[in-house]
């Protein structure tokens, strides 16, 4: 009687736990596609699609970094991107191009840590994407 007792005490007093999961925000995909092989006039726009809406799309491109790679990997020169701008739903990023890519190079879209989304936060970590132009 006494375990019983105890028992619904226990159960009356403790309330209902809940557990809330909060993902923070990250990019989904891209276009162009990570590593995809394209000719340079099917580039622009960049199109970047993350798991929650982006805040301010029209500035968003302070945050993203296009560039040219030399055959070591390394950074040879940045692309400037023209204003972006977002869908409806602000998930899709839109990002125009600024100016014509070369043939036969590598190009390293970077995401920095800046993005903001309309939940308050920002991306915890840069996101990074590559891509290559074919040959004239």
């Amino acid at each position: 009687m006494r375990l019983l007792a105890l028992s619904v005490l226990f159960a009356g007093c403790a309330p209902e736990a809940t557990i809330e999961i909060i993902k923070p925000p990250f990019l989904v995909d891209s276009y162009p596609g990570n590593g995809s092989l394209l000719p340079n006039d099917q580039v622009s726009p960049l199109l970047l699609s993350f798991s929650k809406a982006i805040s301010n799309a029209a500035s968003a491109n302070a945050h993203i970094t296009l560039e040219a790679l030399n055959e070591s990997g390394d950074a040879s020169g940045v692309v400037a991107l023209n204003a972006c701008s977002g869908d409806a739903a602000g998930l899709v990023l839109e990002c125009a191009i600024n100016g014509n890519l070369d043939f036969a190079t590598r190009y390293r879209i970077t995401l920095g840590t800046g993005l903001s989304f309309v939940s308050g936060e920002q991306l915890l970590k840069a996101h990074q994407r590559w891509f290559q132009t074919l040959p004239e």
